[in-house]
């Protein structure tokens, strides 16, 4: 093997590549700084980085060393968060390109806002009512029969309605909300003037 030091002149380099009869050279540093050609590489180099030169001596092609487990890693997490980015970013495209095409002012917005608020609260005063029923019949069951049978599934179905009742308003809740980001966004999108009127949006 023939060994050179990066310390030798230009000249004497191409002199000791034309007697190279090997088609490849390798170059690459040593832990002290010093730089080294060879035409075989020490098999400790691979996973240090080296470059490959032709029988001219010039660089064909350069490759990094290896990544140790830990680098390894930490690149494979930058490039999932870089692919969850993406991902997020068609995914905000993809609503934003909904949203313009759902709605063609503030207007309709809030009027779609509207009409889904009021199908909630109607749903719930339905319940309401119901419930309001079976509370009655459970206070004279309870005042008149205080052992019948139907008082367990009674108080049963009043508990599940008062949780529906709960789940509704939390369900209006976001509703609100979501329409509240909506127009947000919306807004942005048409780059809608700061000193433009603004709807108001509480319900």
């Amino acid at each position: 093997m023939m060994l050179l030091s990066a310390v030798i002149m230009g000249g004497v380099l191409a002199l000791a590549v034309s007697d190279v009869d090997a088609a490849e050279l390798y170059r690459w540093k040593e832990s002290g700084g010093a730089v080294v050609y060879a035409d075989i590489l020490p098999p400790d180099k691979v996973r240090d980085g080296h470059a490959v030169l032709n029988s001219q001596g010039r660089e064909v092609r350069q490759l990094p060393p290896e990544l140790s487990p830990e680098e390894r890693e930490a690149l494979r997490r930058e490039e999932a968060q870089r692919e969850a980015l993406r991902r997020e970013a068609q995914k905000q495209a993809e609503r934003d390109a909904m949203l313009l095409k759902l709605y063609a002012s503030e207007t309709s917005i809030l009027e779609a806002r509207d009409a889904r608020l009021a199908a909630q609260d109607a749903q719930c005063k339905v319940l309401e009512r119901q419930l309001d029923d079976q509370r009655a019949r459970l206070a004279m069951l309870e005042e008149r029969e205080p052992g019948h049978a139907e008082l367990p599934e009674l108080k049963r179905r009043i508990e599940e309605g008062e949780q529906a009742i709960e789940r509704l308003q939390q369900e209006r809740q976001r509703t609100v909300e979501a329409f509240a980001q909506d127009l947000a966004r919306w807004r942005a999108l048409k780059r809608v003037s700061s000193s433009a009127p603004r709807s108001q949006l509480s319900p």
